[in-house]
C-alpha cells in the first residue's frame, strides 16, 4: 500500500495540496465548522479533515481533539484514499486493515471509522473527512448521504482559495447600501466588490412592522449556478420574512421555518450545482433589543459590550444548500444601551488576517470608534488598502433603553 501510495499518487496530491496553499496552515474557522458540524450530527469522539501527501496524514481540522499528523502507514486514511470511495467501519477491531494502528491498539481506543474521500477540482483524492468513536456504530443510508453532502462543503471550501468567487448582481439589482433607520440605534453598513459592479456576498434588510430583519450571507464555491443561487435566496427570504410576519406560516413560525424553506428552494431549484450559502440571519425587536437569530454555518457575527468585551456569536448550524436532512436553531441575544452587533463576511476575515484575529480585531475597532458609521469608514479603509477580496459587514449599536 505505501509503495502505490508514494510512486504514484503522492507527488500529484503533494502538487495539488501545494498549488491550493493548505498544508502546515493555522486552524481555519471555515473548515473547523464542518468537523464541529461532523461530531455534533453524528455523536461521535472525532470528526476530522485530513490532507494526505506522499508520506504522511496531517489533520487540518479536528473536532474534540488536537491537530496533529501521522506517517501515512498509521493512518486510516491511506485506505480511504486508495478506494477513492468511503470508507465505514463499525468495529475496526474486527478489520485486518485497522486493528493493529496505534489508534486502535493505544489510549485512543478507536472502535468506528467513518472515511470520505475529499477531492481537488481535478478529481485528485487529496484528503478525508472523517468520524472516530470509541464504541462500534453504523452508519446508515441517510448518515451516508448527510457525510456526503459535509464532504461537498469541505471540498468548495479548498477550491475558494484557488478559484475567485463569482461575482454577482442580487435580483438583477445593486446590493442596498443604505443602513436601516431605527430610532433609539445607530447603524452603518459597507458592501464593497473587489471587481467593481457587484459583489459575492449578500445584505439584505426589511422592516416587517415594528421588527427589522436582516440577513449578511457569503456564497461558499463556484458551481455554475452560482448567480442565480443568491438572486434566488434573496427572493425566497424576503418573501419567508414576510409570511412570518403576517403569520402566514403553517404553525406559529420561528426563524428556523424561514431557514428551512430557503434550504429547500435552494435545494429544489438548484440540486445540481456545487455552491453553499452560509450566513446570519437575524429579527430585531428596537424595543426589547432582542435579536432573534438562526447562523447558517457562517460563525461571524460579534457582540461588543458597553465594557468592551467581546462575545463571538458561534453556530451550531449547517450551511443552506447542503442536505434536505436538517432543522436550523433559532437562538436570541439582547443588545443593552452602549452594545454593539457586527455582522460581517468570509472577506473581512482575510482582510483581519483569519478568524483568530477578526474577533479581537472588531472589538478593537469598536472601541477605537465613536458609533457605527466610524467601525464601517475603517473596514471601508482596510478594504481600500487590503486584498481584493468581497467585503460586506452590518454594525448597530443600541444608543437609548
Amino acid at each position: 500500500m505505501t509503495a502505490t501510495f508514494g510512486t504514484t499518487e503522492g507527488p500529484r496530491r503533494r502538487r495539488s495540496l501545494d498549488t491550493i496553499g493548505v498544508l502546515e496552515t493555522p486552524a481555519e474557522e471555515r473548515y473547523d465548522r464542518i468537523t464541529r458540524l461532523a461530531r455534533l450530527t453524528f455523536d461521535v469522539m472525532l470528526s476530522t479533515i485530513t490532507l494526505v501527501d506522499h508520506e504522511r496524514a496531517w489533520i487540518k481540522s479536528i473536532a474534540g481533539g488536537e491537530r496533529s499528523e501521522s506517517p501515512l502507514d498509521d493512518s486510516f486514511c491511506a485506505h480511504t484514499l486508495l478506494a477513492d470511495s468511503p470508507v465505514v467501519v463499525s468495529d475496526v477491531t474486527l478489520d485486518e486493515r485497522f486493528a493493529e494502528l496505534p489508534a486502535v491498539t493505544g489510549t485512543l481506543g478507536i472502535r468506528f471509522y467513518a472515511g470520505f474521500p475529499v477531492h481537488d477540482r481535478h478529481g485528485i483524492a487529496i484528503g478525508t473527512l472523517c468520524l472516530y468513536d470509541s464504541r462500534p456504530r453504523i452508519l446508515d443510508d441517510a448518515g451516508l448521504a448527510v457525510m456526503a453532502d459535509l464532504t461537498a462543503w469541505v471540498e468548495a471550501e479548498l477550491v475558494a482559495p484557488a478559484v475567485p468567487e463569482r461575482t454577482l448582481r442580487l435580483n438583477g439589482g445593486p446590493v442596498p447600501h443604505s443602513a436601516p433607520d431605527i430610532p433609539g440605534y445607530d447603524t452603518a453598513v459597507f458592501c464593497h466588490s473587489a471587481r467593481g459592479d457587484a459583489v459575492g456576498a449578500l445584505y439584505d434588510h426589511q422592516r416587517q412592522g415594528d421588527v427589522h430583519a436582516f440577513a449578511v450571507a457569503d456564497l461558499v464555491g463556484t458551481g455554475t449556478g452560482g448567480a442565480r443561487f443568491m438572486a434566488t435566496a434573496k427572493e425566497v427570504l424576503q418573501a419567508q420574512n414576510r409570511s412570518l410576519a403576517s403569520g402566514g406560516l403553517a404553525r406559529p413560525g420561528t426563524l428556523a421555518d424561514v431557514l428551512t424553506a430557503l434550504n429547500d428552494r435552494l435545494l429544489d431549484g438548484l440540486s445540481s450545482n456545487t455552491s453553499f450559502m452560509t450566513g446570519f440571519f437575524g429579527w430585531a425587536d428596537p424595543v426589547t433589543g432582542t435579536i432573534r437569530y438562526v447562523d447558517a454555518g457562517h460563525g461571524l457575527g460579534v457582540v461588543v459590550r458597553a465594557d468592551g468585551t467581546a462575545e463571538p456569536l458561534r453556530t451550531i448550524d449547517l450551511a443552506l444548500g447542503v442536505t434536505d436532512d436538517w432543522r436550523w436553531t433559532e437562538q436570541q441575544v439582547v443588545l443593552e444601551p452602549g452594545d454593539d452587533l457586527v455582522c460581517f463576511n468570509r472577506g473581512l476575515v482575510t482582510l483581519l488576517g483569519g478568524l483568530r484575529h477578526a474577533v479581537p480585531a472588531i472589538a478593537q475597532l469598536v472601541e477605537d470608534a465613536d458609533d457605527p458609521r466610524r467601525v464601517v469608514n475603517l473596514v471601508r479603509r482596510l478594504a481600500a488598502e487590503g486584498l481584493p477580496t468581497d467585503v460586506t459587514v452590518l454594525a448597530v449599536r443600541r444608543t437609548a433603553a
